[in-house]
């Protein structure tokens, strides 16, 4: 979950009681992986999913009772999903259920301060009792980590980094479609009023005369999508992205006429059939024809997901294969 304990601290100011339910550990096949959270809100909101059905609903109830006795309280329950839930899943799951008060707002304030950083760990007991927990060293590692008595979390952003270029009305589309998946958007555009007052709280707008000079200092695997208002400046960007061999993804909004007309300019500055082939167009799924710009978005943030799924199998190959 993005922002965990930041989220956390923001509910415990508006509200003064919050709970946070942890899936810590599952044995054969369960709905989600070690490191699920979902925060629950007094008036029975919730932020995240543990895996939805009878599980997360039974997780839920006791966390609310915890968070309306408005006490600090940890509690581990474990989950026969077959012969407790009536779950097809047949594996088992342990949680960690906790209720934070006011009173853990400071502890719960370093944690979203640590976590701003970026990477870094957290040491707690494996028992019931208060909530407290104690800043390790970040060594990398499982999410999850319970040795004998200690609990160890390991936080860090695995957020894909995305390049949007344009924010027209697909760029925003696309923009909204991102707000909840896991990628880090830089938005650029040259007209400082195409962008919307408010944007979601993974993407930075960069407001650029000449955005294509900014390709030079992309992150290594941006995932990037070019969708200016403008025919010259969409190739001058793919020009410059195709220019760094450290791009894995390129992506062209437009038409397999612009598709085309675009080839036969790349070749006339020079680039390879090989390099341009790196470019994407038409954007998004072939199965999804809408051209709506919600749609469309909807099909691009599926590609892209797609491609980082590719990214990771590629880059832990042995994840992958036990995966399958």
């Amino acid at each position: 979950m993005r922002a965990l304990w930041g989220t956390l601290s923001e509910a415990l100011e508006r509200h003064h009681a919050v709970g946070l339910v942890t899936v810590t550990r599952v044995r054969g096949s369960g709905p989600r992986e070690p490191g699920a959270r979902m925060i629950v809100l007094p008036d029975g909101d919730i932020r995240g999913t543990i895996g939805g059905g009878t599980l997360e609903f039974q997780a839920l109830q006791i966390a609310r009772d915890a968070v309306n006795a408005r006490k600090s309280k940890r509690l581990w329950h474990s989950f026969a999903l077959g012969p407790d839930l009536g779950q097809c899943c047949g594996g088992a799951v342990e949680v960690l259920i906790e209720a934070f008060t006011s009173l853990d707002l400071r502890m719960i304030q370093d944690f979203a301060d640590a976590e701003a950083t970026g990477e870094f760990a957290l040491r707690s007991s494996h028992s019931s009792g208060a909530p407290t927990r104690v800043i390790a060293e970040y060594g990398g590692g499982d999410t999850i980590q319970l040795d004998g008595d200690t609990l160890i979390e390991s936080f860090s952003s695995d957020d894909t980094p995305v390049a949007i270029f344009g924010a027209g009305h697909v760029g925003r589309a696309l923009v909204l479609a991102l707000a909840p998946l896991p990628f880090s958007v830089e938005w650029f555009d040259s007209r400082i009023e195409s962008f919307p007052r408010l944007t979601p709280q993974n993407t930075t707008k960069r407001h650029l005369a000449e955005p294509w000079e900014t390709v030079a200092c992309l992150v290594p695997g941006t995932l990037s999508l070019v969708m200016t208002h403008s025919h010259p400046l969409d190739l001058t960007l793919c020009d410059a992205l195709l220019k760094r061999d450290d791009m894995p993804f390129i992506g062209l909004i437009g038409s397999k006429t612009k598709k085309k007309r675009f080839y036969s300019q790349l070749r006339d500055l020079s680039h390879m059939q090989p390099e341009i082939d790196r470019i994407t167009c038409p954007i998004g799924l072939s199965q999804i024809s809408d051209k709506q710009p919600a749609a469309i978005a909807a099909s691009v943030a599926a590609q892209l997901l797609i491609k980082r799924e590719e990214l990771a199998a590629v880059q832990s190959p042995r994840n992958a294969m036990a995966e399958a």
